[in-house]
């Protein structure tokens, strides 16, 4: 997490992070937590015929851009969705990108 402040001051906050604020003869202190970015699939792999059609789902914390991408068009692609189409048999793994975090899908197509 970044904060900005007046004067150009640019902090990054991990775990908890004490912050103290003082205005005038006023002082305050807070406490952020930062939690740390969570990201899994919600099944790893999938068996498809051929022309079907299967839709990659996540969990992710914060919610993010997911990105997909698959090892090997011809057996199967995926769209910026996450929906994956059996192209020929064969198996393809799709890269599953989300929070700095990759997980992989497998796909069987049979």
């Amino acid at each position: 997490i970044r904060c900005f402040c007046a004067g150009d001051r640019n902090f990054i906050l991990r775990d908890d992070t004490v912050i103290t604020v003082k205005v005038g003869k006023y002082t305050k202190k807070l406490t952020v937590k930062v939690k740390k970015p969570s990201f899994k699939l919600v099944k790893s792999s999938a068996k498809l015929k051929k022309g079907k059609k299967t839709t990659i789902r996540v969990k992710a914390a914060p919610v993010s851009k997911v990105t997909y991408k698959t090892s090997n068009k011809k057996v199967a692609t995926v769209n910026s969705k996450g929906v994956v189409t059996a192209k020929k048999k064969g198996t393809a793994k799709i890269t599953v990108k989300c929070n700095g975090i990759t997980r992989t899908f497998k796909v069987t197509v049979k």
